[in-house]
């Protein structure tokens, strides 16, 4: 349990369990399931509702040759430009919750391309899919490792494609919005900011790797244009969703 404390410590960027004593002292209070799991082993957060969201602030891993600056920001503050436009269709604003927020941006070419992609993807079977699995999930079982275990199943078979980055923007997006929708603002900040981790990590070493957003996201746009929307509901996609479900 040390190891893994220290390294869930390292991914979550501080001190994300408390001081061993505490640890003591809530054994001692509190009586312990007889099923162990690592949500079990893990105090629930602290939270404050005034706490700042802090795109691209946390690495998911300590990489090798880790992702520029520049990657990093560009897919927060894409995945920043989904959220927040899907939180205006439906009336809602996110300077409520941080109004720095509003100064983040992506460069004009890859938030072109975005919503070209995203515009077919909502035109999907698919579509409707995420935001079903989204609105299933329970909230009170995120947490960081389970969180970040779901987003990892995505990629694990197949890697990155474009389609299931748009799964991975989509599903993030629709669990933000029913959060802030059902004014659970805590959990509307734990999930904007677990995916920043996620985003600032290998996914963003993967996106630099292929030549950058601009590169991805062109291409991308090439290969949908005038085709059909390939199915994105993989097996791993499934069960990733089918265990957060069941936590």
């Amino acid at each position: 349990m040390g190891d893994l404390t220290k390294d869930i410590q390292a991914e979550a960027g501080g001190d994300l369990l408390p001081p061993n004593e505490e640890l003591e002292e809530r054994k001692s209070t509190k009586k312990r399931s007889t099923g162990v799991s690592l949500r079990s082993q893990l105090p629930r957060p602290q939270r404050s509702v005034n706490r700042r969201l802090n795109p691209g602030y946390y690495l998911q891993d300590n990489l090798e040759n880790p992702p520029s600056r520049e990657t990093v920001h560009e897919a927060n503050a894409l995945y920043l430009l989904m959220l927040r436009e899907q939180m205006q269709e439906l009336g809602l604003e996110i300077a409520q919750i941080d109004p720095a927020l509003g100064r983040h941006r992506p460069g004009f070419w890859n938030a072109r391309n975005l919503r070209a992609l995203a515009g077919q993807f909502a035109q999907s079977p698919q579509r409707l899919w995420v935001y079903e699995q989204a609105q299933n999930v329970d909230l009170d079982s995120l947490n960081f490792i389970t969180f970040q275990q779901l987003l990892n199943g995505l990629f694990e078979e197949g890697g990155v494609t474009w389609e299931r980055v748009l799964v991975l923007f989509y599903f993030c997006t629709d669990l933000s919005v029913r959060a802030f929708q059902e004014k659970f603002i805590n959990h509307f900040l734990d999930i904007y900011n677990w995916t920043t981790v996620f985003l600032s990590g290998r996914f963003s070493s993967w996106v630099e790797s292929q030549g950058g957003w601009g590169t991805v996201l062109h291409r991308s746009v090439n290969y949908v244009t005038g085709t059909t929307l390939v199915v994105v509901c993989c097996l791993a996609i499934a069960a990733g969703f089918w265990y957060l479900k069941r936590r």
